[in-house]
């Protein structure tokens, strides 16, 4: 009897922490305001030991997706890593994409934009101002998330 009340004690633990876990974990807001769906992928190029690299679901014209780095990848404090990230992109028309590469702070969760801008995909980090909105510092309407 003592043992399975351990068992069950430490299995409701593990499973709330899991459930916390993700609640607390790093999430990157990605909208897509070009005309074409893609998808989108980013690579922490400052962890040459590591593989830390997120790949979106497709996203469609006009729309958001939130990637859940706590779902997908797990680091010590459950954030992630800080770094300089390097960033590609599929689409269907092939338009050329020209993304700078941005940097992140530990367990920073970000707002990224991707806009077609003279025949070419741009992809702008914006900061936030607030948990409701994030708008590029120009305070440019075509980078905000709303």
């Amino acid at each position: 009897m003592k043992f399975s009340v351990k068992v069950f004690a430490v299995g409701l633990f593990s499973t709330s922490m899991i459930a916390f876990a993700s609640d607390l974990s790093t999430k990157w807001t990605i909208k897509n305001n070009s005309k074409e769906s893609l998808i989108l992928s980013c690579k922490n190029i400052s962890e040459k030991d590591s593989n830390i690299a997120m790949v979106s679901r497709s996203i469609k014209p006009s729309k958001t997706e939130v990637f859940d780095w706590g779902d997908n990848y797990y680091n010590d404090g459950l954030w992630l890593n800080a770094g300089n990230w390097n960033c590609t992109t599929k689409n269907t028309t092939k338009l050329p994409a020209e993304f700078e590469n941005f940097s992140t702070e530990w367990g920073e969760s970000v707002s990224l934009v991707v806009n077609a801008i003279d025949g070419k995909l741009k992809l702008t980090k914006v900061e936030k101002k607030d948990a409701s909105i994030a708008v590029k510092k120009e305070n440019n309407k075509e980078n905000s998330i709303e």
